[in-house]
């Protein structure tokens, strides 16, 4: 007895239950519950919609009839399909009832289209406005009469520019173009246009530039239209357009205004549309029509900048650039000849007689930003990107450390390999960050060209650091440089580079503007730099170059000048190699005497 009540109490998930007359019924515990009920409605429906929008895919390739007669025959009763139109490779249209779209829903891939594809149906509930629907164009399937959409807009153009006449005000420059689709005269000529076809909207703004070019004011409410990329070029119709209606149409994303923002619109209506709904509030609203058009005055008949509590606009100009910056004069002289000779070989043939200026162990360092750039613009610095050291770009220490240039063989040598170029030392801009008695920290920014490159108008921005340090013969060497490709989107008139040379233009400033105190990175008084700007090497041409190091390497070696000229083209007219090279063959006895000249035979110290 004990084990029956035991078993009374536990909980069975299906129990069964006698009925009187011995039948067996198996009871579900959850079937009470209200969540597990089931609705008589189907399960994909939760309310009913008075408007359904069907979608056929790839309905484009078929012709309307044909396509509503199928759909007419698949589902056994006529219909009325409302504002029918392509929308890119699909047929869209709208119907009022829900028992026609649950029959179309049903007719999904039952009817053979073309190439033996079966036609997919698509409806969804469609959130139009239900009292706006007599105010659709349709098409009943009882009659199969279509309106516009069988007709060219080539043959009605004469009826559309009449109608358009008709809604101009040419005293306020007002064009009305409200509602159109309902218009008498076109519904009396058969002509239905829509909005979401851009052949017509580019008919309409092809009308207003010829016939309205004037035009300040137009209305478009109530026309049905979700997107405005056709409008993308209404700016060109109307160039003086500055009330915009677009009210009670069906915009649901203010990503469409970026289409319309060219436009210097100062009123704008929006209500109406599903995109005023999704805003929190009417400020956060106005702030967002505010960013897309900057002079708006007006949205929807309010004031914005009394709603926002905007003073009036008070224009900030920009800061005036400024030019050049020096500790003192000697600095100024100093730099303005050691730039010069500087640019003037680096821009010439013979690179290599930028071997004295570095220092032993110097670096150097090129950095590119990693921007998108069009592959035009890409090719003027694909020979800089192959060394490009931006530490953003490059991870691996590895290869940040092999493309660090770490001695004056290396960073002269990978200069003779860059391509050949021409600065403007007109425009170029020099600011001194660090002066001491034993060094000089300083940076240029300024543009060059490409010697050899298609287009001649393109330049390239770049802005260059230098640390220059004094040695013992009371020279400047530089210790450190680094080149940095800041831009390529400069393009100037080829005119700017055939002016007649003046030295260092932007360098020059006034010595009575200076004052040695103006920098806070100076850290010492401004003292006088015993650089000799004499010894610095001079710009001349190859040929002459190449005599000068060979016979300058002949006095040292004690050779004849052929047998030097053949020994440094042999190593690439590296001096140091060469010169490392003939100790090593000298002390060998490897050089025969008849390469030698009739004084002694020196041997170098390197």
């Amino acid at each position: 007895m004990d084990q029956a009540v035991a078993m009374e109490s536990r909980f069975f998930p299906l129990s069964v239950q006698i009925t009187s007359k011995g039948n067996r019924v198996v009871k579900n515990p959850y079937e009470a519950h209200p969540r597990y009920q089931k609705s008589n409605r189907p399960a994909y429906i939760k309310n009913f919609h008075k408007i359904y929008k069907i979608i056929i895919p790839y309905g484009q390739k078929y012709d309307q009839k044909w396509l509503l007669n199928c759909l007419v025959n698949e589902c056994g009763v006529h219909f009325r399909a409302f504002q029918f139109h392509y929308e890119k490779k699909k047929a869209v249209f709208y119907v009022d009832s829900f028992p026609i779209a649950r029959l179309l829903w049903l007719a999904s891939n039952k009817i053979q289209g073309a190439h033996h594809y079966k036609i997919v149906i698509k409806v969804l509930p469609c959130q139009l406005i239900p009292n706006q629907i007599p105010n659709m164009q349709y098409i009943d399937t009882s009659e199969h009469s279509c309106l516009s959409t069988l007709q060219s807009l080539d043959q009605n153009v004469d009826h559309i520019k009449n109608c358009l006449q008709k809604r101009y005000n040419q005293t306020l420059q007002i064009l009305d173009l409200s509602n159109l689709s309902s218009d008498p005269g076109l519904l009396s000529a058969e002509v239905y246009l829509s909005f979401s076809n851009l052949s017509v909207i580019d008919l309409l703004i092809q009308i207003i530039g010829l016939d309205f070019p004037q035009l300040i004011c137009l209305s478009l409410s109530k026309n049905w239209i979700t997107r405005l990329a056709g409008f993308s070029h209404l700016f060109y119709g109307a160039p003086q357009l500055k009330i915009l209606d677009l009210s009670n149409n069906s915009l649901y994303y203010t990503q469409e205004l970026d289409f319309i923002h060219n436009l210097e619109l100062t009123e704008l209506y929006l209500q109406g549309n599903p995109l005023c709904e999704n805003m929190e509030n009417f400020t956060a609203y106005c702030r967002l029509i505010l960013h897309h058009f900057p002079t708006i005055q007006k949205l929807d008949g309010h004031i914005i900048r009394q709603i926002l509590f905007l003073g009036p606009e008070v224009p900030q100009l920009l800061p005036p650039a400024k030019g050049s910056f020096f500790c003192n004069d000697d600095i100024r002289s100093f730099l303005q000849g050691f730039l010069q000779q500087f640019f003037s070989c680096y821009d010439s043939r013979a690179r290599q007689s930028l071997l004295p200026l570095y220092q032993e162990n110097c670096y150097w360092s090129l950095c590119v930003p990693r921007v998108l750039r069009q592959n035009a613009w890409f090719e003027l610095i694909q020979e800089y990107w192959k060394e490009n050291r931006n530490m953003k770009g490059r991870k691996r220490a590895g290869m940040r450390q092999k493309l660090l240039k770490y001695d004056r063989q290396q960073t002269v040598g990978f200069l003779c390999n860059l391509p050949e170029t021409k600065h403007d030392l007109q425009t170029m801009i020099v600011e001194v960050s660090l002066q001491t008695p034993s060094m000089i920290f300083f940076s240029i920014e300024g543009r060059f060209k490409k010697v050899k490159k298609i287009n001649r108008n393109a330049y390239i921005s770049f802005r260059r650091t230098f640390i220059i340090v004094p040695t013992g013969d009371n020279r400047a060497q530089i210790t450190n440089d680094q080149l940095v490709i800041t831009d390529l989107f400069v393009s100037l008139p080829e005119t700017d580079f055939q002016k007649p040379f003046r030295p260092m233009i932007s360098l020059s400033k006034d010595p009575a503007a200076i004052e040695p105190g103006q920098s806070k990175l100076c850290l010492d008084e401004p003292q006088t730099m015993e650089y000799k700007l004499s010894e610095l090497p001079s710009c001349e041409e190859p040929a002459t170059v190449q005599q000068n190091i060979v016979q300058h390497f002949a006095r040292c070696t004690g050779m004849k000048p052929t047998w030097a000229f053949k020994c440094l083209k042999d190593n690439n007219w590296n001096v140091d190699i060469s010169l490392k090279i003939f100790n090593n063959l000298k002390a060998s006895g490897s050089i025969p005497a008849e390469a030698f000249q009739d004084e002694e035979q020196p041997v170098i110290h390197v």
